[in-house]
């Protein structure tokens, strides 16, 4: 998948869309940056890959490393957020926020750490207010429920025939994945992910 990945090395990342208003035509496109994210062998890498000029648009990622040395036991995880800087140039313009220590952090097709002209669409800005209405999530079961939630009928986190059916006027989502770096696994879900039923796990 160009929306998420992992490598041998322990480097993996998730993606979503953003609309900067300035675009460069004929730049690298978004599904060739993530796929040589999966030939990254550290952070720093991985980095270099989502960062470097000449990209058509902009995305955010989120970019995680599981170092298995023992001497470097852990792992991180950094949200970046890229776009092309404009005017005609090559180079682009990036903010990184490290949430190898966060509590939570939810992201929903909107810039919020670089600062740039965008377009914002109201189903973003519907998520990110529903979200902040509901507790900071302590586990994983939590992570998965504020995933699946559908209280905002006409714009919800979690989009399906049953979301459409009261009154969803955004898209659909068409999966859901979580990345375990406590135990190591990739989890891929089949319908609302509050519910739990296991599609793939690696």
């Amino acid at each position: 998948s160009g929306a998420f990945g992992y490598n041998k090395h322990g480097i993996g990342f998730t993606l979503n869309w953003l609309g900067p208003e300035e675009i460069h035509t004929g730049g690298i496109g978004r599904v060739f940056v993530s796929r040589a994210l999966l030939d990254a062998q550290m952070m720093s890498e991985a980095m270099d890959v989502v960062t470097r000029p000449k990209q058509a648009t902009g995305h955010n990622y989120q970019l995680f490393s599981i170092r298995k040395d023992s001497a470097k036991e852990g792992f991180e995880v950094l949200n970046v957020e890229v776009s092309p800087s404009g005017h005609g140039s090559e180079a682009v313009l990036w903010s990184v926020r490290n949430l190898t220590r966060a509590p939570a952090f939810f992201h929903a097709n909107q810039y919020q750490t670089l600062v740039v002209p965008q377009i914002v669409g109201n189903s973003s800005l519907h998520r990110l207010a529903r979200v902040s209405q509901l507790p900071v999530p302590q586990t994983a079961d939590e992570v998965l429920r504020i995933l699946g939630d559908q209280a905002d009928h006409q714009y919800p986190v979690f989009h399906d025939n049953k979301s459409h059916a009261a009154g969803d006027l955004s898209d659909w989502t068409l999966t859901t994945v979580m990345f375990n770096l406590n135990n190591n696994t990739m989890t891929m879900f089949k319908g609302n992910p509050k519910l739990n039923h296991v599609d793939l796990q690696t």
